[in-house]
C-alpha cells in the first residue's frame, strides 16, 4: 500500500502530465454526463452506471489530493471558502447522520471533486492552456448535444409519442410527452439548459472565430438546433435565462455600436434596444412553438395520427393549475419550515427526504420524495444552514466583486471574450438557480461548465492577467 501511494504520488508529481490527466479526466467527465442525459440509458442496468461513476469518483477524489499535496492545485488553505464549505457540510453530516449517511459521503467527495479539480485551476499552467481546454469542452459539447437535440426534434417531426415506467419514480419518456419536447432525453429541464450553453458556445465561436473549431456551418445549424429545442422544451426556467443572456449581451452590443460615449442618452438607448431585442427573443420563441404546431397536423396526416395531440400550445400541467410555479412555491415553502428547523447546520442534501418524512410528514418534499428543493440558494441555507450558506454566499459575494473591480480596471470591450463568456455562463447559471438545483449537490453538465467557467473566472482576478498575455489567436 505504501509503495504503490509513492508511485501515485510520483506519478502525479510532474506538473505538465498533471496538467494532461486532469483535462481529460474533466473531458471523459463531461462526455459521461451528456451521455448520461439520454433517455434511454436509464435502461442500461443500474450496477454499470454506479460502476462508471464510482471509477470518476474514486479517480477525481486521487487526483484531488495528490494535487494538493504536490502543490499541483492552486490551494492555500486560509483563505478557501470552498474547504471551509466542505468542512460546513461534513458536520452537518455528523449532526444528522441518524437520518444517514452513505448520500452525505458521495456528496462531500464530489464536492471535493467539483472544488479542487474542476474549479481549481492548476499552478504553473498558462492561461492560454487553459482557454484551449475551456475550446475543446466547448466542442465537444457542441458536438455531442447538437446531435442529440437534432434527433430529439426528428421525434416531434415524426410525431413520436412514447412513455413507459422503468423503476419507481422514473418514466421512460420519448418525443413529445405532457406536451414538452422530451426527444432523446431523460429531463426536458436538464436538457434545455444543456442546449443554452450549447447555443451560447456556438455564437461565441461564429462571433470570434475559435481556432479549433472554425466550420461556420455547423455552429450556424447548431444554434437553430438548440434554439428550436429550447423552444419546444417549454422549460420556463431557460426560458428566463435566455431572455436575461438576450438583454444582458445586446446592451453592450448596442453600446459599443454608438462610440462607447458615456452619456444618459447612449445608455437609456442602449436599455430600449436590448428590451426590444429580448422581447423578440420571447416572441421567436413562441413562434417557434406554433411553426411546430402547424407542422405536427402536417406530419400527422403522413404519419397516420388523426388525433394530432402532440404540439399544442399549452402544457398539460398549466391546464386546471392555479399554481404558475408548479408546486415550487409549496415546495420552497416547506424548504423554508425546515430550514427555521435545523437553520444553524441543515439537514444536508442526502438526508432532506428522510428527514421531512420523519419530523414534516405532511410536506411536499415528504409525499412526493423530493429529494431538490428547486432553488440552488434556498438550498444551500436548508442542507447547510447558517454556517454553510455564510461560507458559500461570501465566496460567490467576494468572485463578484472581484469581477466588477476587473471590469474597472480593464475595458470591458478590451479583455478577454472568454472572461466576458465564462461571466456571462456565471451569471446565467446564478439566476437560473433561484428555479432549479443545478449548482451544487447534483452531478451535471451544467453544474460542471458553471464551476470550471468560474475557475477560469479566478484565474483572471488571481494572475491579474490581461487581455494581450492570453490572446491566442
Amino acid at each position: 500500500m505504501l509503495n504503490l501511494t509513492c508511485n501515485l504520488n510520483k506519478f502525479f508529481k510532474d506538473k505538465i502530465l498533471f496538467n494532461k490527466i486532469r483535462f481529460y479526466y474533466i473531458y471523459f467527465f463531461v462526455f459521461c454526463l451528456l451521455i448520461r442525459q439520454i433517455g434511454a440509458f436509464e435502461l442500461i442496468p443500474v450496477f454499470i452506471d454506479s460502476s462508471i461513476f464510482s471509477v470518476l469518483g474514486i479517480f477525481g477524489f486521487l487526483l484531488a489530493v495528490f494535487g494538493i499535496l504536490n502543490k499541483n492545485i492552486n490551494f492555500n488553505f486560509k483563505k478557501n471558502y470552498l474547504l471551509f464549505f466542505i468542512l460546513a457540510v461534513f458536520i452537518s453530516s455528523i449532526i444528522n447522520i441518524k437520518y444517514g449517511i452513505f448520500k452525505n459521503l458521495k456528496d462531500i467527495i464530489w464536492l471535493f471533486i467539483t472544488f479542487f479539480v474542476i474549479y481549481s485551476f492548476s499552478k504553473n499552467q498558462p492561461g492560454t492552456e487553459q482557454i484551449k481546454e475551456f475550446y475543446k469542452i466547448q466542442n465537444l459539447i457542441t458536438y455531442v448535444w447538437g446531435t442529440l437535440a437534432f434527433f430529439s426534434i426528428m421525434t416531434a417531426l415524426m410525431q413520436i409519442s412514447y412513455i413507459s415506467y422503468v423503476k419507481e419514480d422514473w418514466y421512460l419518456r420519448v418525443g413529445i410527452v405532457e406536451n414538452r419536447l422530451f426527444g432523446v432525453f431523460n429531463n426536458t429541464n436538464s436538457a434545455s439548459i444543456i442546449s443554452f450553453i450549447s447555443f451560447i458556445f456556438s455564437i461565441y465561436q461564429i462571433k470570434f472565430k475559435n481556432i479549433f473549431f472554425n466550420k461556420r456551418w455547423l455552429n450556424l445549424s447548431n444554434i437553430i438546433i438548440q434554439f428550436v429545442y429550447i423552444s419546444l422544451s417549454e422549460s420556463r426556467g431557460t426560458y428566463m435565462i435566455l431572455i436575461f443572456a438576450a438583454f444582458l449581451a445586446s446592451i453592450f452590443w448596442v453600446y459599443d455600436k454608438l462610440g462607447r460615449k458615456n452619456s444618459i442618452k447612449n445608455i437609456f438607448i442602449s436599455f430600449i434596444f436590448s428590451g426590444i431585442f429580448s422581447f423578440f427573443s420571447l416572441i421567436l420563441i413562441f413562434l417557434v412553438i406554433k411553426l411546430f404546431g402547424l407542422i405536427s397536423i402536417f406530419c400527422s396526416k403522413i404519419f397516420g395520427d388523426s388525433t394530432n395531440n402532440l404540439i399544442v400550445s399549452k402544457r398539460v400541467d398549466f391546464v386546471n393549475n392555479n399554481d404558475i410555479s408548479n408546486l415550487r412555491f409549496k415546495l420552497w415553502l416547506d424548504s423554508w419550515e425546515i430550514f427555521k428547523n435545523n437553520w444553524l447546520f441543515g439537514v444536508t442534501a442526502g438526508n432532506l427526504v428522510n428527514y421531512a418524512k420523519i419530523n414534516f410528514p405532511e410536506s411536499l418534499i415528504a409525499l412526493r420524495n423530493y429529494s431538490r428543493v428547486h432553488n440552488t440558494w434556498i438550498g444551500i441555507l436548508v442542507f447547510n444552514g447558517i454556517f454553510g450558506g455564510a461560507i458559500l454566499f461570501t465566496f460567490f459575494i467576494k468572485k463578484i466583486i472581484g469581477i466588477f473591480k476587473y471590469y474597472l480596471k480593464y475595458n470591458i470591450y478590451k479583455i478577454s471574450e472568454v472572461f466576458n463568456l465564462c461571466v456571462l455562463i456565471f451569471l446565467c447559471m446564478g439566476l437560473y438557480g433561484t428555479v432549479e438545483s443545478e449548482i451544487l449537490f447534483v452531478n451535471s453538465t451544467s453544474s460542471l461548465i458553471f464551476w470550471f467557467s468560474l475557475g477560469l473566472i479566478s484565474n483572471f482576478l488571481s494572475n491579474n492577467l490581461s487581455y494581450d498575455i492570453i490572446k491566442i489567436r
